[in-house]
């Protein structure tokens, strides 16, 4: 419901979405979050620690294809090159359609598993 920037180890939360989710919803369009440049949405996991996601993932390939048209194929922008251990990073457009895309990369034979790149709060970097 809420989107932070994350500076000095801290979250900062600069924005509320729940407004701009019920407009979206009450004139009938599909909902849609993007997420700028140093832009988080915070999530809950089932130990119920907390991390900030930016909408990027990890993708662990058998053997790693072209990351560039590997993106362009599936609806993902290409981040980084994590070739040497079969992974590319990438980043979603739209938050709302995470689950969908996820469900789809591992449906790919190539994909071998799909992870979020994410930012751990309890862990605190010098």
């Amino acid at each position: 419901k809420k989107i932070f920037s994350y500076q000095h180890n801290v979250p900062v939360e600069i924005r509320n979405t729940s407004g701009v989710r019920a407009d979206t919803l009450s004139q009938g369009k599909r909902k849609k979050l993007p997420l700028g440049p140093n832009e988080f949405v915070e999530v809950i996991g089932i130990d119920k620690s907390r991390k900030l996601f930016n909408g990027s993932i990890i993708v662990k390939f058998n053997q790693v294809p072209d990351l560039y048209w590997f993106a362009s194929q599936n609806n993902l922008r290409f981040v980084a090159d994590l070739s040497d251990i079969k992974r590319g990073v990438f980043r979603i457009d739209n938050i709302y359609d995470l689950e969908e895309i996820i469900r789809k990369l591992k449906s790919k034979t190539e994909v071998q598993g799909v992870e979020l790149d994410v930012i751990d709060l309890s862990v605190e970097v010098n």
